[in-house]
């Protein structure tokens, strides 16, 4: 998929306890599930590394060494200025384990499963997902909860990981 990743109107980035976030998206304008069109967003989440500068904090600053998602709350601007909110648990059915430079990707149905269950995946660099929205919307943002540690062990309290607002709109016509 092709996203634009240049933080502008189209794109946001937002760094909360060393976790970021880049969210953007594209316009779709031919769907059979949604008329008129829809909105195709990425978000992107990886904890930050050592190489990232001043952005860095260690794992002794943010408190934890890994941190896993837990659950989302979007706050979605339509057109005509109401706001809908969505919230549930993981995204997309996926619950991703953040680890400096990687992670591992859990399904809902090992979630639950005590200490010994398997990711579905495991990957270097981000942890990136689609997911659509109508297009009725014009501004998106919200908040990933997630959890220090893991789900299955928690090291601490949860905390609130910030997507920071982007805008949804056909120009530039980017498409998938």
């Amino acid at each position: 998929l092709r996203y634009p990743v240049a933080q502008n109107m189209f794109c946001s980035r937002a760094v909360t306890r060393g976790v970021e976030a880049c969210a953007s998206a594209v316009y779709f304008p031919f769907s059979n599930i949604m008329p008129g069109g829809t909105y195709i967003y990425s978000i992107r989440l990886r904890l930050l590394t050592n190489l990232d500068g001043d952005e860095y904090v260690s794992p002794e600053q943010r408190g934890f060494v890994t941190c896993q998602l837990h659950s989302r709350h979007w706050i979605i601007t339509n057109q005509d200025g109401t706001n809908e909110e969505v919230r549930g648990e993981g995204v997309v059915g996926y619950y991703p384990l953040l680890k400096p430079g990687c992670y591992e990707n859990y399904y809902a149905n090992d979630v639950n499963v005590v200490a010994g269950s398997r990711p579905v995946e495991v990957d270097i660099g981000t942890f990136a997902y689609q997911s659509c929205t109508d297009v009725r919307s014009q501004i998106f943002a919200g908040f990933l909860t997630f959890v220090p540690g893991s789900l299955t062990n928690p090291e601490g309290e949860p905390f609130q990981v910030r997507v920071a607002p982007f805008h949804l709109c056909s120009e530039p016509e980017y498409y998938y």
